[in-house]
């Protein structure tokens, strides 16, 4: 049993590393009128974001020019030049916005604008494979798969996980300094 001595700073210290841990969530408007960073398009669009870059990349299958990220204030699309309404759609090619980001995040949500439940529907993958809200992944893709998909992103909701080795050495040292203090006791 811990003596009082070595058991409030231990529980004071578990309580900071348990608060330092728990980040926060990011919303990532894109577009005109978006957050800071997420407004050009182009051939990329990066920037800063609750602690992690986040790259957004226009994505188009089959031979033809490279896509590009149109921007609008409605968000993201893509142009990949064919008969194209700027638009994340699949009408002569299947498009996508391919979201990198530079450490793992968890996808807690998304905006969609010009998107008709029922009739339009988004294929989201994380890391090549299919997911959802709730999956952890450093690339996050939104396509489109069909030519009556169409529809423009215009916000992702994230948090940013920390790393195991990150917590196991946080772990590590306080302990360590519990120990060290009831050592010096």
């Amino acid at each position: 049993m811990l003596s009082n001595n070595l058991a409030r700073p231990l529980f004071l210290a578990a309580c900071l590393l348990i608060s330092t841990v728990g980040a926060s969530a990011t919303t990532v408007v894109f577009g005109t009128g978006g957050t800071a960073g997420f407004t050009n398009g182009g051939s990329s669009d990066s920037g800063m974001a609750g602690g992690v870059m986040l790259t957004a990349t226009p994505w188009a299958n089959g031979a033809g020019p490279a896509p590009v990220l149109t921007v609008t204030s409605g968000g993201y699309g893509v142009d990949s030049h064919f008969l194209d309404q700027q638009q994340i759609d699949g009408l002569t090619r299947n498009e996508a916005v391919v979201l990198t980001f530079s450490a793992p995040v968890l996808l807690n949500g998304y905006q969609l604008t010009d998107f008709v439940p029922g009739f339009d529907d988004v294929d989201i993958l994380v890391n090549g494979s299919a997911g959802g809200i709730g999956s952890i992944g450093t690339v996050i893709a939104f396509r489109a798969d069909g030519n009556i998909d169409n529809f423009r992103l215009r916000s992702v909701d994230f948090t940013a996980v920390p790393e195991p080795s990150s917590l196991a050495l946080a772990g590590l040292g306080l302990g360590l300094a519990g120990l060290i203090r009831e050592h010096r006791k």
